[in-house]
């Protein structure tokens, strides 16, 4: 199961209804619960969960159907999460070992439809366990 259909995208136009205060309300709190799980163990989902927050005060009924789904991959896929196994142990003592730092990134060019901004992605390595991961739109638009 995946957090999102492949190839999918939100934007101001999924759904023409928007919902209700009331329903704003329980959009809002789910998103922000789902902030939080992300933050400390489930970075696969943070990119759907970077577009849902884009929406939190002008949400329809297509951006609670995204969030719902996004919340049963969560229950449907508890066994997921941070892997962290170094692939090197350090004792402590040996003033010779080295500490392997890498990462890997990637970016879509003006992926999102509504302002045509690029989104970055990038993940940090500590001797090969994940220690850092980021999904980020840039700031400005960028043309060629």
């Amino acid at each position: 199961m995946l957090p999102a259909p492949v190839g999918s995208r939100l934007s101001k136009e999924d759904g023409t209804e928007l919902l209700t205060p009331e329903e704003q309300t329980i959009y809002r709190k789910g998103v922000g619960k789902l902030i939080h799980l992300t933050k400390m163990s489930r970075p696969e989902t943070k990119n759907r969960l970077r577009e849902l927050s884009r929406f939190m005060s002008q949400a329809t009924q297509g951006h609670m159907a995204a969030l719902k789904q996004l919340m049963l991959h969560y229950l449907k896929t508890p066994e997921r999460g941070w892997f962290i196994k170094p692939n090197a142990k350090w004792d402590g003592k040996d003033k010779s070992f080295e500490f392997v730092i890498h990462g890997m990134s990637d970016a879509e060019y003006a992926g999102d439809r509504d302002e045509f901004r690029s989104v970055s992605g990038a993940t940090t390595f500590l001797c090969g366990a994940p220690i850092a991961v980021r999904s980020k739109m840039q700031n400005i638009v960028t043309c060629l």
